[in-house]
Parts: C-alpha cells; structure tokens; sequence
C-alpha cells in the first residue's frame, strides 16, 4: 500500500510540474505582442536599405539595389541549426518565384571563408553577404 501511495504522489507530481510548466509558457508567449511605430518601422527599413556589406567575393554590394523587387532578408550562420534546416527552403523559393520579384538576402554572421564554403556546398542561389568579416 506504501509504494502505491508514493506512485500517486509521484504521479501527482509530475502532472502538477506538467501543467505548471503550461501555464507559464502560455503566460510568457501569450503576451501582448509589441507593435512599432510606422517611425520605428521605417528606420529600420531604411537602416537596412543602406547598408553595404562584402558578399563571398570581398566586394561591397549595397543593399537597395535590389529595391523595386521583394527583398527577404535572412541573418545566419553556418553554425546555426536552424538556419541549415531553413537554408533548402530559401533555395526553394528563391528557384520558383525569382521572376516574381523575390530576392532573397542572406547576411550571414559568420567568418567569410566558412561562409563561401558553405554557399557553395549548398548551392544557396540568392546573394549572400557577410556582416561580420572575421579571417
């Protein structure tokens, strides 16, 4: 009787951790989402607009000569592991709607030797800059 009684405790434990560890989690995420200003929005597109970063090469490229098309911008870094596993999609999209528009952004945050390699490796067919040169 003893060890079912503890199995019962243990039990009630465990589903009182479970639904404690849901509530919180509803709690953080279910916040209010943070909303900017048009103002806030716009510095950032423009800070972005006019940036000139390296691409794998070494040369600058400028950010707003993809302007008039669809521009996604995507921060990673060959270490990233989300980023390996969203990379083939980006290549995806890029292949089929290229003449839509989109052009998709890669700044990676990386070394640029492993970012060269990796695009390459890959075959990412989209512009790929370095925003952290490192050698």
């Amino acid at each position: 009787m003893a060890k079912l009684r503890q199995l019962l405790i243990y039990l009630a434990l465990g589903a009182l951790a479970i639904t404690t560890g849901f509530m919180l989690r509803a709690q953080l995420m279910g916040g209010s989402p943070t909303v900017l200003s048009s103002e806030a929005s716009q510095q950032g597109a423009k800070a972005i607009l006019t940036a000139n970063l390296p691409d794998i090469q070494g040369d600058n490229q400028a950010i707003s000569q993809w302007l008039g098309n669809v521009i996604v911008v995507n921060f990673w870094a060959t270490w990233c592991t989300p980023c390996r596993e969203e990379i083939p999609e980006f290549i995806a999209a890029q292949e089929k709607f290229r003449d839509q528009g989109l052009v998709f952004v890669g700044i990676a945050i990386d070394q640029a030797d492993k970012v060269k390699a990796y695009s390459e490796e890959f075959g990412i067919n989209y512009p790929v800059l370095v925003g952290s040169f490192h050698t």
